[in-house]
């Protein structure tokens, strides 16, 4: 059966217009899933500093970033730059970019599906990746992590495909491509570099494909030795700790939960594999489907790429603390593939092969969160400041870091004139602080009352001394707001 094209007079069969119309309704359903709410919760946490430096010229992006103990990357604050200078600095603004990114990935997640495995199972991987709360609540932060799982499922997706055709150069310029892009936009890209070494071992690749992705590798780090030494910094400076705190065993599950947004989803799935298994078993096709799984090098990857780093990030975070749910972020992408497949597998009847891959779907549907917050009110934080603050006293916002955010809902012409941001929020009497002796002076020389936000100081000030020395230096105090990380403390200098 086939449809007649409007485009050219064209006559396309009714499978090539579902190749072309399946990806852009995936496309189109992750936007509107991912933009509904998109603007709901405060620009807060990192999302401001991204903001913030993403309005300066490249030049300065690039050695800030070169230079400075920053835990990312310049490339995405540079893509960020250009989207800013197109549509503003609105929450939903400068959010969209990383839904466009959560978008694309189920695209590719699809293709990969279709391309690779069965055409149900890529659906519905899709779809649950499309549910998922953790994307979405990532897809609604101006941060690069919607773009490094972008990166992660192109990379499997090329890969797959080179062990399919090793000859075609197509592949391994995407790998390239994506390789560089995804280590200049988080230094966890080597995670996934790696990777791809271990798979090849894995799948005993031939000397063909190793010549050939050797020049790759050689090719991405030649594109890195520029920030090689930032790279080097960076790692020195996570050894000796960072705010990321140690995992336990519970997480190794509890973050598998997360990508599958609750218990119930999980219980769901085992069930319906469990089910899947009983029924093979009593058809008697169950070590045939084992053996399909064991001997299919696509579903061998696949595993390995969400079992390798999932499990090494863990117990990498022992020494070094990385166990958290943005950066293990990318490895869902490969599970939601893996197990749906396998659902799809252990169903012979058509019947019930589509039942349980969309009972397993319903179930995210079902769990999914879409307006995730991120428990951060700060609009309101600042609007109670704004009431609070007269001539007759001084703000300051512990730690440095948080002015970013402060400043975006105190006054955003300032917040944009980012040469002069400090100055401007100086003459209106609030200043960023880490120490108390950097601002004793400026006390002295004033005499006014203090207002004093913590803004989630637990990092910066975890023996809390900014406010003990307040505490100290005048006579009376009194906590006039506490919700989440802010705390508002009034000093009285009577």
């Amino acid at each position: 059966m086939s449809i007649q094209s409007i485009i050219g007079g064209k006559t396309w069969s009714s499978s090539t217009v579902s190749a072309l119309l399946i990806p852009v309704a995936i496309f189109l359903l992750n936007i509107i899933l991912k933009s509904l709410f998109i603007d709901s919760q405060d620009v807060a946490m990192d999302e401001p500093f991204s903001i913030f430096y993403a309005q300066h010229s490249i030049p300065f992006i690039l050695e800030y970033f070169s230079t400075a103990a920053e835990n990312n990357p310049p490339l995405y604050h540079i893509f960020l730059h250009y989207w800013i200078q197109l549509f503003g600095i609105s929450a939903f603004s400068v959010r969209m970019l990383s839904t466009i990114f959560s978008a694309l990935t189920a695209v590719v997640i699809y293709q990969l599906g279709v391309k690779f495995f069965n055409r149900p199972a890529a659906f519905a991987s899709a779809l649950v990746f499309s549910f998922s709360t953790m994307h979405i609540y990532f897809a609604h932060e101006a941060r690069t992590y919607t773009l490094f799982a972008l990166l992660n499922a192109v990379i499997l997706f090329s890969i797959l495909s080179l062990l399919r055709d090793p000859q075609a150069r197509k592949h391994y310029y995407r790998i390239v491509l994506a390789n560089i892009i995804l280590i200049y936009s988080h230094y966890f890209g080597f995670i996934v570099i790696g990777l791809e070494v271990i798979i090849l071992i894995i799948v005993r690749s031939n000397s063909a494909v190793w010549k050939k992705m050797f020049i790759v590798l050689a090719a991405t780090i030649i594109a890195y030795i520029p920030f090689i030494p930032v790279l080097i910094n960076r790692y020195s400076a996570s050894v000796g700790g960072t705010w990321v705190a140690k995992p336990d065993i519970t997480h190794v599950y509890g973050f598998i939960n997360l990508f599958l947004n609750s218990k119930i989803s999980t219980i769901v799935i085992i069930s319906v594999i469990a089910i899947g298994i009983v029924i093979a078993l009593k058809q008697l096709r169950l070590s045939e489907v084992l053996r399909t799984i064991a001997s299919n090098k696509q579903m061998i990857v696949v595993f390995s790429w969400f079992i390798i780093p999932y499990l090494s990030m863990f117990f990498v975070s022992f020494w070094v603390p990385m166990f958290i749910d943005r950066y293990i972020l990318f490895c869902s992408v490969p599970l939601f593939i893996f197990v749906l497949v396998l659902i799809s597998l252990l169903f012979s009847s058509r019947l019930l092969q589509y039942s349980a891959l969309a009972l397993v779907v319903l179930s995210l549907i079902v769990t999914v969160e879409l307006n995730p917050s991120n428990n951060r009110n700060l609009r309101e934080v600042v609007e109670k400041i704004k009431k609070l603050k007269t001539k007759d006293n001084l703000v300051f916002i512990s730690p440095v870091y948080a002015d970013y955010g402060f400043t975006y809902y105190y006054n955003q012409k300032y917040f944009e004139d980012y040469r002069n941001n400090k100055n401007l929020m100086q003459s209106e009497g609030i200043y960023p602080v880490d120490e108390y002796e950097n601002i004793k002076d400026l006390i002295a020389s004033q005499n006014k009352d203090i207002i004093y936000l913590q803004a989630g100081n637990e990092y910066s000030d975890p023996d809390e001394n900014l406010f003990l020395a307040f505490t100290k230096s005048y006579a009376y105090q009194k906590e006039v707001y506490s919700s989440g990380v802010y705390q508002i403390n009034i000093f009285s200098n009577q």
